[in-house]
């Protein structure tokens, strides 16, 4: 018996200027590229984009955005990250950073989880917070008990 197809979910990903908002297929896998690498775009719709930058404090919608993967920095599910395909490789990160970390242009806190600390491709995090560090930004920040950080893009992290 075939499994019934996963129900379409609200994902949000955050790149270094939005936070978009949208719609993806259920089985949507959620990954990383790097720089060099090639990939699909991933496809939302029904999205909204909302700017983190300074001087583009917008919000615009648009039916259906495809998004290069290159580009984001963190995906943020609004479901339940146990239900993914991928959750059985997350599980595997059983050591964790609780910190302030920089990615990209924002600084994120919450509690990073890795395998004997060695950082690379995609990193669950969770009970994160996300605001922007650019001077003058509008943007309020985001929290979710969940997300998955693109770790090509990670700066560092600030230690006691």
């Amino acid at each position: 018996m075939a499994k019934p197809p996963l129900p379409p979910f609200e994902l949000l990903v955050l790149t270094a200027g939005n936070l978009i908002d949208g719609t993806v297929p259920g089985e949507t896998d959620l990954f990383f590229l790097k720089p060099n690498e090639m990939s699909e775009p991933l496809h939302l719709s029904n999205v909204r984009i909302e700017s983190t930058l300074p001087a583009g404090s917008s919000t615009h919608t648009c039916t259906n955005y495809f998004l290069i993967r290159t580009n984001a920095l963190a995906y943020i599910p609004r479901k339940d990250f146990m239900q993914f395909p991928s959750y059985s490789g997350w599980k595997m990160y059983k050591d964790s950073i609780d910190g302030t970390f920089q990615l990209g242009p924002y600084r994120m806190t919450g509690r990073l989880m890795t395998m004997r600390h060695f950082l690379s491709g995609d990193l669950p995090i969770f009970d994160v917070r996300f605001e922007s560090q650019v001077p003058g930004a509008q943007w309020r920040g985001i929290d979710a008990p969940f997300a998955l950080i693109n770790t090509y893009k990670l700066q560092g992290w600030e230690a006691d």
